[in-house]
């Protein structure tokens, strides 16, 4: 069965469970095992084991842009988007501050924009910029307190106004399937700015349109990290850093305007869609345990960002009950085709020639001891667990990946530090 299929019988069993009782099935393959069950506007899915593939898919690499050395428009310098619309590939250059775009092979057409601050230009003096594209051929890009708008062929069409106050969080655009952009902007600032409740904004000619649609909330009690927060700092809150692998929200959007999000304690997490309808997923299975090694080392590199060179051994914060089990997912990322991409922290793996005597942040930053590998698991849109997906270690995920159908677009870097953008297909477990 291919992706498009999968999507499409996804939707229509999903559809067709929304007043039904509770249903507990397999896929067509007999992998796939759970439970659906339908509850007024309420849609709960158990996914209890095996996968809708049956297996784990890859990627296969179909394109690659970038080189050491070589043309100018195939070096980059620092990319913060990358995206693709109407068989083309668009790459933001923060660097530059132009989007360079290529064919599905690599060749490179055209640029749009440039370095400036006139219609069609992206300001030098922004922090973060961003990159989205429509599947009607428009592109955009946000810096700063603009939106600039381009056609697929880098006609500048139109500036969108970015109020100063909106205060946008980096890599939170979003183009709905409608072709409407959308960021992320504060709609509660009370408290630490690591506590505020933000929404998605849509954004068109004459800036903001209409309410932003509200972040998920949960029961979730912030007040037990504040308490690990002044226990790792000897007893006073000197700092909001999380401890390492500290529960935390995650949410995000998705291109139909649902909204996902979750609390990473537990592999569970809900998908409010815009006719207020909701399905709740689970995940079953054991959490990624941290060896006792892998847990001091996290915990003496937290002491040191928050004591610099003074390590302080604080006997009233357990590090071994704080860092038992690593989050259930750490980030969410919705394709163009409805899936939902969950990118989970692995089983640590321990690195040669670190500095097991570090003492001060910068140290355990430069040689640091352990890494996490990054797991991939994706969901349809009716909730189920599809498989995981098996990336190539040179594939980075930020920016954000450009997911379509098959289609991937992401950046990647090799071994000797080379920045380049690839274009990966989707390979399905039993296909070539």
């Amino acid at each position: 069965m291919n992706l498009r299929s999968i999507v499409a019988v996804s939707v229509v069993a999903l559809a067709a469970l929304a007043c039904g009782p509770q249903e507990s099935a397999t896929d067509a393959g007999g992998s796939w095992v759970g439970t659906i069950t339908p509850e007024g506007n309420v849609t709960t899915v158990v996914n209890e084991s095996g996968s809708v593939w049956g297996g784990t898919a890859r990627l296969v690499e179909e394109a690659s842009i970038g080189v050491e050395e070589g043309p100018e428009e195939q070096l980059f310098g620092f990319l913060a988007g990358v995206s693709m619309t109407l068989g083309r590939i668009f790459v933001l250059d923060a660097q530059l501050r132009l989007i360079r775009s290529y064919d599905a092979s690599g060749n490179h057409p055209v640029d749009c924009g440039g370095p400036g601050q006139g219609p069609g230009e992206l300001d030098p003096s922004t922090l973060y910029l961003e990159l989205g594209t429509s599947t009607e051929g428009r592109v955009f890009a946000h810096a700063g307190n603009e939106i600039e708008v381009f056609s697929a062929e880098c006609e500048h069409l139109e500036t969108l106004a970015v109020p100063p106050a909106a205060m946008t969080l980096a890599a939170s655009m979003m183009v709905s399937h409608d072709g409407v952009p959308y960021l992320s902007v504060p709609t509660g600032r009370e408290g630490h700015p690591s506590q505020w409740i933000y929404g998605m904004q849509a954004f068109g000619s004459e800036g903001p349109a209409g309410e932003p649609i509200p972040q998920p909330t949960f029961d979730f009690e912030r007040d037990e990290l504040e308490l690990q927060h002044r226990l790792a700092s000897g007893g006073v809150a000197i700092s909001r850093t999380s401890p390492p692998y500290a529960p935390d929200l995650v949410w995000g959007m998705m291109p139909s305007g649902a909204m996902v999000g979750g609390v990473s304690s537990d592999y569970r997490f809900e998908i409010i869609h815009p006719d207020g309808h909701r399905t709740v997923v689970e995940n079953t299975g054991e959490p990624v345990r941290l060896s006792g090694d892998e847990a001091d080392w996290y915990a003496r590199r937290f002491l040191a960002l928050l004591h610099g060179d003074r390590i302080v051994d604080s006997p009233s914060w357990n590090a071994s009950e704080l860092l038992e089990v690593k989050p259930a997912f750490y980030r969410f990322l919705p394709d163009r085709s409805g899936r939902l991409w969950v990118l989970r922290s692995g089983e640590g793996e321990r690195l040669q020639g670190c500095d097991e005597r570090a003492r001060a942040y910068s140290d355990f930053s430069e040689s640091p001891c352990w890494r996490d590998p990054t797991v991939v698991e994706v969901f349809g849109p009716d909730g189920r667990y599809l498989g995981r997906v098996d990336v190539p270690e040179e594939m980075r995920w930020s920016p954000p990946p450009y997911i379509r159908d098959d289609n991937v677009v992401a950046t990647a870097e090799d071994e000797a530090g080379t920045i380049m953008v690839k274009r990966y297909r989707l390979v399905l477990p039993g296909e070539r």
